[in-house]
């Protein structure tokens, strides 16, 4: 059995047994991306977990490993579903027919979606031919917010089956793209299909984005969130070396043009943070989402009774949540230490440290969201009760 036969059988599987990449992933123990992985026939399991997987999705290990036979005669046994930035000339040509006379209100973004934003699209193939697609557009102002517009199907390929299946693998995606909230504008026919996935209707007549660039449609828009797995873990050598290489890569980028901007190298700027982490009133800690490394906080305690507290996050990772997780984390510190020093606020100053306006505006919102009071938009405070 290949790779792609495996991944097939077993993705066919688990939707028709209603459960999600997490579902399963969280009943073997392991990561999502490791199922998505088998999903994708980039590789197979360990033979351990063959019989737990026969159990949770309720078959038989021949249902499992079975090879497909050539009489079986079910399109969406060979249909794989792929992320597309750059639309070639026969898929566009097969997308002019699938959206008929939408067409000419959404041509110029679909040529031009190489160029687009972080416009994408993805697309079912039968027998290396488009028969389906949908388009994924990112939020103008939130990095974690993507929206599901524009699925449609060859003529004589609707189905709720294949809709399921491309809903499924866009939410795959999305995930790996550190996505949170999802949109949708859901036509009429494929409403049950969205509503089994989480998706709840929120407007009738819904723009995405802002007054510069934005999408609305004629279709009921509909959104949910998606289980994002931030969390924090100390600094060490490995991870600080990652941190400090995507926290530089922007500072370098973007403090050309700051008068007497002091610019650490990247091996000064390792080494302070985990030197800092070796002090008692002190800690370092780096913020991932899987294994990805989004950013680091610091913080460190005097006898002021305050914690002070700094977030510093990849442009690609300016979340909410990613914040959420960070005071938590200083949450459970300050809980730690409670025996030894009275901590009455966690203190956050968005000042100059913070080179780009976006993110003076970011943390400003998200701190806001998470409890901070604030009378100069400068020092944010958490009163602890």
């Amino acid at each position: 059995m290949s790779l792609d036969e495996f991944g097939s059988i077993l993705k066919k599987l688990r939707t028709v047994a209603g459960l999600s990449q997490d579902d399963v992933a969280k009943k073997l123990a392991i990561s999502r991306q490791s199922i998505s992985k088998w999903e994708l026939g980039i590789s197979l399991p360990d033979i351990i977990y063959l019989v737990p997987l026969t159990k949770i999705l309720d078959c038989e290990i021949e249902d499992l490993l079975q090879i497909k036979r050539k009489d079986v005669d079910n399109m969406n046994d060979n249909i794989k579903i792929l992320a597309r930035k750059n639309i070639d000339r026969e898929e566009y040509e097969v997308l002019k027919k699938i959206y008929g006379n939408r067409w000419l209100d959404c041509s110029i973004c679909f040529i031009n979606t190489s160029y687009y934003n972080d416009d994408f699209f993805v697309l079912g193939y039968l027998n290396n031919k488009v028969i389906s697609a949908l388009h994924i557009t990112k939020h103008p102002e939130q990095n974690d917010f993507y929206l599901i517009s524009d699925l449609g199907f060859k003529e004589g390929y609707e189905s709720n089956d294949l809709a399921s299946s491309m809903i499924d693998s866009v939410l795959t995606i999305l995930k790996d793209l550190n996505c949170i909230k999802v949109g949708a504008f859901v036509d009429k026919n494929y409403k049950e299909v969205f509503e089994n996935f989480g998706f709840i209707k929120s407007s009738d007549d819904y723009e995405f984005g802002n007054d510069k660039k934005c999408t609305s449609c004629i279709d009921p828009y509909y959104e949910m969130n998606i289980e994002q797995d931030y969390y924090c873990e100390e600094i060490n050598e490995e991870n600080a070396g990652i941190v400090s290489k995507v926290i530089m890569t922007k500072k370098y980028k973007h403090s050309k043009d700051v008068p007497d901007y002091f610019k650490p190298t990247l091996y000064m700027f390792k080494q302070n943070l985990l030197r800092e982490n070796k002090f008692e009133n002190e800690k370092v800690y780096v913020i991932l989402n899987g294994k990805i490394v989004c950013g680091y906080i610091k913080m460190f305690y005097e006898e002021d009774k305050n914690l002070y507290l700094r977030i510093d996050l990849r442009e690609e990772s300016l979340f909410n949540e990613a914040v959420k997780v960070a005071i938590d984390t200083a949450k459970v510190f300050t809980n730690k230490i409670k025996d030894e020093i009275l901590i009455e606020n966690i203190v956050f100053y968005v000042n100059d440290n913070l080179l780009l306006k976006e993110e003076f505006d970011f943390y400003r919102k998200a701190l806001k969201e998470n409890n901070f009071i604030t009378e100069d938009d400068i020092k944010f405070v958490f009163k602890f009760d």
